[in-house]
């Protein structure tokens, strides 16, 4: 008996003009944009903490990661919390547009081609807007972590 093909599934969101993707299996939740209290020294990438499940979680600012120029809140932007192994953290997006499943890929190139692909075969995006990115969870556990260490070192305690 043929074994069936693994996949993979992503949540397609969008930042500006970018369209990024995250694994499903590290999305807790999808929920509307909620305020983040910075944190009493800025720190590049760090949107601010949010308290979620009696947690402080790290809000990780995208468009300061991927080079984006600050936007103005909107009534449907979005909050993404994601569970790595080590760390829970948030990203707010504009839109999460959905998730799309594509065959298990062999290598990172493939792997955004395969979900640029999707995304445009399912009208998630037009081919004007370019290729679909697959967030880093390594990187941005690790700025989270920061963030949760400076936040533990001031002196109101964090958010």
């Amino acid at each position: 008996m043929k074994q069936p093909a693994a996949v993979e599934r992503y949540l397609i969101v969008a930042v500006g003009a970018r369209f990024l993707a995250l694994p499903v299996h590290a999305v807790v939740r999808v929920a509307p944009r909620v305020a983040a209290t910075p944190l009493l020294t800025a720190m590049p990438g760090i949107e601010g903490l949010i308290r979620f499940s009696e947690r402080v979680v790290a809000v990780l600012d995208l468009r300061s990661l991927l080079d984006l120029p600050p936007a103005r809140a909107q009534l449907g932007d979005r909050l993404v919390l994601i569970q790595t192994d080590a760390q829970t953290m948030a990203v707010h997006v504009d839109v999460a547009a959905g998730v799309v499943e594509i065959l298990a890929a062999t290598g990172e190139a493939e792997r955004q081609e395969l979900l640029t692909r999707e995304c445009l075969g399912q009208r998630v995006m037009t081919a004007t807007d370019g290729v679909v990115q697959v967030l880093d969870l390594k990187r941005l556990t690790e700025l989270a972590r920061l963030a949760q260490e400076a936040s533990a070192l001031a002196p109101s305690g964090g958010a």
